[in-house]
């Protein structure tokens, strides 16, 4: 092997090896951007489940407000039924209080809205 395929051969190695190291740069790279988007989505997520959680208490507070505002309806309700007829039948009673419910769900659901 003389001088110049010898240099040949050196030269075709360095650019071997340069050539390598740009492969490697850019798979770094890729991988940099690929954690980056990573990243970016998880903080997003995070983001948006925090601002999901206080609309999901105020449903909650709303609701139990609406409970026991509709209750409160059917229990005033009741007391008055029985003042007005003491000698009521229970059974009787009960009847026309559950025939109301949809009405004091729709008043407590209003009173509560206000709130």
């Amino acid at each position: 092997m003389d001088k110049d395929e010898r240099e040949t051969t050196l030269q075709g190695a360095a650019i071997k090896r340069l050539m390598d190291e740009v492969e490697r740069e850019k798979g770094e790279k890729k991988l940099l951007l690929i954690i980056g988007v990573l990243v970016v989505a998880l903080v997003a997520t995070v983001g948006l489940a925090i601002m999901m959680k206080a609309p999901k208490e105020q449903d909650v507070a709303r609701a139990r407000c609406e409970m026991d505002k509709s209750i409160a309806l059917g229990w005033k309700e009741s007391e008055s039924m029985k003042a007005a007829n003491p000698a009521i039948d229970p059974k009787e009673l009960r009847d026309k209080v559950d025939a109301m419910r949809p009405k004091f769900k729709e008043q407590a659901r209003a009173e509560c809205a206000s709130k």
